[in-house]
C-alpha cells in the first residue's frame, strides 16, 4: 500500500496510529480480547482522531494564504502559491467528517 500525502497530510496517520494504539492498550488490558474488540479500538481511534485533524485544519487555514518574497535582482515582491496540505490528495478539512463517520461505524457494528 502507498500512503500518499502532502505537506501536514503525515499527521492525520500519526494520529490514528497512536490512537489505536492506545485505546489498544487500554481495551487489552482492562476487558481483554474478545471477537469486537478490534472494531471498538478502530472505532475509538479514528473517532478521536478527528479532533486532531480538525485542529490542524483550523490552525493551518489561520495562516496567511498570499505570501510573498522578495527578488532579489530587482526588490519586487513575487506572489508565492500557497501550501496544500493533503493526505491521499483529500485536503485535510475534509479529514474530520471521513475519520467521524468511519468510527461511528466501528463503533456501531463493535457493539
Amino acid at each position: 500500500m502507498i500512503f500518499i500525502w502532502h505537506e501536514c497530510g503525515w499527521v492525520l496517520l500519526l494520529a490514528v496510529g497512536l490512537f489505536y494504539g492506545l485505546f489498544e492498550w487500554i481495551i487489552q488490558s482492562t476487558m481483554g480480547t474478545s471477537p469486537h474488540s478490534k472494531d471498538l479500538i478502530a472505532g475509538l481511534a479514528y473517532f478521536c482522531s478527528a479532533f486532531p485533524c480538525w485542529l490542524l485544519a483550523f490552525v493551518l487555514r489561520r495562516r496567511p494564504t498570499q505570501q510573498y518574497a522578495i527578488n532579489l535582482q530587482n526588490g519586487e515582491q513575487v506572489p508565492v502559491a500557497p501550501t496544500y496540505h493533503a493526505l491521499f490528495f483529500i485536503p485535510i478539512r475534509f479529514w474530520t467528517p471521513i475519520f467521524l463517520g468511519i468510527g461511528l461505524y466501528y463503533i456501531i457494528i463493535s457493539l
